[in-house]
């Protein structure tokens, strides 16, 4: 009787490519959206510096499975 061989379905790398950088956009734009929405100049500095910790995060994760 022979084995059945396990078929292994990845999706394509390009699907994950667009996954990450939808996110990333996502962030973005939630982050830019939320600091013009309450007008006030001291939000923008909350908002470089979670774009920063998204930035890296995106390349950190992005490496790692790549890699």
């Amino acid at each position: 009787m022979p084995l059945k061989k396990e078929v292994k379905i990845d999706a394509p790398q390009w699907f994950y490519y667009i996954s990450i950088s939808a996110a990333f956009l996502f962030t973005v734009y939630i982050s830019v959206y939320s600091a013009i929405h309450f007008e006030d100049i001291r939000y923008m500095n909350i908002v470089v510096v979670f774009l920063f910790i998204a930035l890296v995060s995106f390349f950190l994760i992005s490496a790692v499975y790549f890699h």
